[in-house]
């Protein structure tokens, strides 16, 4: 184990004892997930924790977020069960992102998938890809009449551009890793063009810091510009909507992680 994940293995340990509760699924979030940290990015941890069944029994709303002081290595926040089920149930695009983080660092297995089992139950197509356009087009808006851009901004940009074209493609929530969604996208566009200009900028992004510019590329603004005007004929199918039996009976279930 390396001295990164001691040290978050031992902060989340921290956090099961001073706030007594237990962590269900814990992974890494963003540029590392997502495969293009540069050599300076932090740690973003996120986890899905669940309190003892007696603690959700109360007339008043409690804190239902754990928030670790953020420093230039580790950013470490979760939510906690009942607030997770809830945003699940509105279609939360992080929240997708979390079940299927290819970097997971503490899991209780029958837990975490009774999670995924209900976040599949109710995906919304629709929801997931309008999370996606609007945050392209926050994005793209960034980069537009600059000169110099940011290098971590484009890649933003282009990867929940990408997230959009996967869901006009397979209707399922986009894979983490941002190069299986390259994969797919230029498996049906064929755009060498492009897609050496993403491969250029994927290599950059590994060596430099994570405030780097570079002068702006036409041929990425132009390809955000494009899709961003395509995503507005998008053709989609809503998705199933949610069994609250079965939600009520997963919360249930997830709370059995205390015996």
């Amino acid at each position: 184990m390396s001295d990164i994940q001691s040290t978050i293995e031992q902060e989340l340990s921290n956090i099961e004892k001073n706030h007594g509760v237990k962590i269900i699924h814990c992974i890494e979030s963003g540029s590392r997930a997502w495969g293009f940290a540069s050599p300076d990015s932090d740690y973003d941890v996120r986890f899905i924790y669940a309190h003892p069944k007696d603690w959700y029994i109360s007339l008043f709303e409690k804190r239902d977020v754990i928030e670790r002081p953020i420093d230039k290595v580790l950013d470490i926040s979760g939510w906690d069960i009942k607030k997770a089920l809830h945003l699940m149930l509105k279609a939360n695009g992080p929240l997708y992102e979390w079940l299927s983080s290819p970097i997971v660092y503490r899991q209780k297995p029958e837990q975490a998938e009774i999670l995924k089992k209900l976040a599949m139950s109710c995906y919304n197509p629709v929801a997931i890809f309008y999370h996606y356009k609007a945050m392209t087009k926050s994005k793209t808006s960034e980069l537009l009449g600059q000169n110099d851009v940011k290098l971590k901004t484009c890649l933003y940009a282009l990867r929940t551009a990408m997230c959009c074209e996967w869901i006009i493609k397979h209707a399922s929530p986009p894979p983490v890793v941002f190069n299986e969604l390259l994969v797919s996208y230029f498996e049906s566009q064929a755009n060498n063009a492009l897609q050496l200009e993403i491969e250029n900028l994927l290599k950059q992004k590994k060596g430099v810091g994570e405030k780097q510019v570079m002068p702006k590329s036409e041929i990425i603004e132009n390809y955000l510009q494009e899709a961003l005007a395509s995503f507005d004929n998008a053709a989609l199918t809503v998705g199933e909507k949610a069994n609250q039996n079965e939600f009520d009976k997963g919360f249930i279930d997830i709370l059995g992680v205390w015996g």
